[in-house]
């Protein structure tokens, strides 16, 4: 209720966009990544517009927000509502059972089952995993942003020679690391994603460990520790 209410919603939200990142990472592996690469960034708020916004215009239109149940999905509820049935499968076997479906359906179910023993309902399993997952998100994407500030010092003549150049990019960064800043402490402030959170620095702790021991590994063998970097300019690099 009121304004903690709108603030809480911020630590779920931030679950929904984890990925929006990969557009970077696949801009090495297409065939014109000047012309692909903006098209693809820009189609992100397009969609986010039409698929996340879109729906939570149709859900509040169909079913009031006090009405709605925490322990439920409101996408289940507004269709129950709307009258629609269980679509149909595609792809069925000849008896028209959806074996594909029922067997990925099953795997997934059975690896959720440990969760559901954390909590009272469904949701508080859904929180944890959501929870976590945007905990580490948050150190991937402060990390993009960190590179990018350091990029920016180091290259300012690359920056300026860009045809695809970030908006406020002296001031932009720094906000944005702000808002991760306002998510971190969401989710520190909700009672039910404050523990995912709190663990995080765990799993980085065996990670730690983790590469400490590969490190050594590879040291022993002579080998290097990281990957050449190519000095040579790549045809993508050129201009068309």
């Amino acid at each position: 209720m009121g304004a903690s209410g709108f603030v809480l919603g911020f630590q779920m939200g931030i679950f929904s966009f984890i990925g929006v990142e990969l557009v970077g990472t696949a801009a090495a592996e297409t065939e014109n990544p000047r012309k692909t690469l903006p098209k693809a960034i820009n189609s992100i708020v397009a969609r986010i517009l039409i698929f996340y916004v879109g729906a939570l215009i149709v859900i509040m239109s169909v079913t009031p927000w006090d009405k709605i149940e925490p322990g439920k999905s409101p996408f289940v509820s507004t269709l129950a509502i709307a009258g629609f049935g269980l679509a149909a499968f595609a792809s069925t076997s000849r008896q028209g059972v959806p074996t594909k479906a029922v067997f990925f359906t099953c795997v997934f179910l059975f690896s959720a089952i440990p969760l559901l023993f954390a909590g009272d309902e469904v949701i508080a399993a859904f929180t944890f995993v959501s929870s976590m997952c945007a905990t580490l998100i948050l150190f991937t994407w402060g990390s993009i942003v960190v590179s990018y500030i350091v990029y920016l010092r180091r290259y300012p003549e690359k920056h300026r020679a860009s045809k695809f150049k970030m908006p406020l990019a002296r001031v932009a960064p720094w906000l944005v690391l702000a808002f991760f800043v306002f998510i971190a402490g969401t989710l520190i402030y909700g009672e039910d994603t404050r523990l995912p959170f709190l663990a995080a620095p765990v799993w980085f702790l065996i990670l730690t460990v983790l590469w400490q021991l590969q490190k050594r590994k590879l040291q022993r063998e002579g080998r290097p520790l990281t990957a050449p970097i190519p000095t040579i300019a790549h045809p993508l690099d050129e201009d068309e």
